[in-house]
């Protein structure tokens, strides 16, 4: 066993009593003190107690969410509901038997207490003044007579059930309401994340950082902002180069051949023979807006929400697209599904790329294949190599986002060798991302504009981080 001590999962767990003692009360409440006749009106109350069904649910929603993301439901659960399309068509195709599954179980389940209701909830031939007497002890069953339960400060309070130093095993001996519902709790806390940090003089930080940025104390130019500094150029070019970030969905380094991994990418090896391969780079998070506010911003992931969906990020935040398009750049992102997602077009509005390609501005007559993300990365990279060639002699910077090897890994056949008999899995859709990489590069370097390019072609993140990892 990874985790030693895995028996303390089970008292842990025996804390969902209290859970459900706390839900239990309303209807403990109305069986005791009202009368008969008015229990009569509400009966079917009893049966279909919304909140024991919710927590059914969550449980049995549990398994793929623990499958894909290594921890119970929490505020991704609830994050991504505003993105029905993309959701939906992922739950559709990689989840579609446990869909089934789960909600057989929740109508069958439903079925037989709503049939069942009234002999199993409903007191039959008990005195009035029997249910009053009683009520007292039912409530110090529920509520005073549970350890740890006379605060509510104490049940809300996640970390009673941290153990050991494994993710996952921390959140199995909780139910998943509960985290999902921890996670609601805590956004209180996203107001001021720096109350999370611990405290460090300013001066002190400050004289920290420069000590690492390798610059002369002569170069800083601003008191107000200690930071900021001149960083002259050994070579100035009369045209400067583009830039152009091709940002890859998940294709972390155990994927990359030439960085010791899986051979699934012979075309990112091939380049790596023409470039700078960078062997020690590590990503900042595990979901995508993490990865853009580190490559895109420099700024570090902190507890909070990612600055791409802060509301005071929106506007006035630095973004590399940002600074160049003050030196005269044309600044754009490219991407093959709806630039809307996670807040992407707003913050990129709002702070410097001055246009977004998205799923809208492709023509689905010529497309390759579209999928549940959006278009294929053949398609992006056509897209973005047309777009490109249109700069003529300006000066661009671009931001390239791609989502093939994204969950349901969707992409046209025909394309690639299969790593694995299946197709749509991880393996075959980083190969397919991989040569898409190579097809946008056969493709630039037939165009003017390859010459004068530094092409950065960088992971959001890794695909999970799993365990004790």
């Amino acid at each position: 066993m990874q985790t030693p001590d895995y028996w303390m999962l089970f008292p842990i767990g025996l804390n969902g009593y209290h859970l459900l003692g706390y839900i239990s009360f309303l209807p403990t409440l109305l069986l005791s003190v009202l009368p008969d006749n008015y229990l009569q009106k509400i009966k079917k109350l009893f049966s279909v107690y919304f909140i024991f069904f919710l927590l059914f649910f969550m449980e049995l929603a549990s398994y793929d969410f623990i499958n894909e993301y290594d921890t119970r439901p929490n505020k991704l659960f609830i994050d991504y509901l505003i993105y029905p399309k993309e959701v939906v068509g992922t739950l559709i195709k990689s989840y579609m038997t446990s869909m089934v599954v789960s909600f057989l179980v929740l109508g069958l389940a439903l079925y037989f207490v709503i049939k069942n209701a009234a002999s199993w909830f409903y007191p039959k031939n008990m005195a009035y003044r029997t249910k009053l007497f009683l009520f007292p002890l039912v409530v110090f069953l529920l509520f005073l007579g549970q350890d740890q339960a006379w605060s509510l400060k104490d049940l809300i309070n996640a970390s009673n059930a941290i153990f050991s130093t494994n993710q996952l095993t921390n959140t199995l001996g909780v139910n998943s309401l509960y985290t999902v519902g921890f996670a609601l709790y805590s956004l209180k806390n996203e107001g001021n994340a720096a109350k999370m940090y611990g405290k460090m003089d300013a001066e002190e930080a400050i004289r920290r950082v420069k000590k690492y940025m390798n610059v002369p104390e002569s170069n800083f130019t601003d008191a107000n902002l200690p930071l900021m500094h001149l960083q002259k150029a050994d070579t100035v070019l009369e045209k400067p180069y583009n830039i152009v970030v091709f940002l890859q969905e998940s294709l972390g380094a155990e994927y990359v051949g030439c960085l010791g991994g899986l051979p699934l990418t012979p075309e990112l090896d091939k380049l790596s023979k023409e470039g700078l391969l960078f062997t020690n780079l590590y990503c900042t998070g595990t979901r995508s807006v993490r990865g853009i506010e580190a490559v895109v911003t420099g700024f570090l992931p902190s507890p909070s929400e990612s600055v791409v969906k802060l509301s005071n990020s929106q506007t006035g935040f630095y973004t590399l697209a940002e600074n160049l398009r003050e030196k005269g750049y044309q600044t754009s992102f490219i991407y093959d599904g709806m630039a809307n997602f996670d807040n992407m077009a707003a913050f990129f509005n709002g702070n410097g790329f001055s246009k977004i390609i998205d799923e809208k501005d492709y023509d689905k007559s010529k497309a390759a294949f579209k999928e549940n993300w959006g278009y294929s990365e053949e398609d992006l990279v056509v897209k973005a190599n047309k777009y490109f060639k249109s700069m003529g002699n300006k000066s661009f910077f671009s931001l390239m986002f791609s989502t093939s090897n994204h969950e349901p890994f969707e992409f046209p056949d025909g394309r690639i060798q299969l790593y694995d008999k299946k197709k749509n899995t991880v393996h075959n859709a980083m190969k397919y991302a991989d040569f898409s990489i190579g097809k946008f590069f056969k493709l630039a370097k037939k165009e003017t504009y390859f010459k004068n390019t530094i092409f950065l072609v960088i992971a959001d993140h890794c695909t999970r981080t799993y365990g004790k990892t």
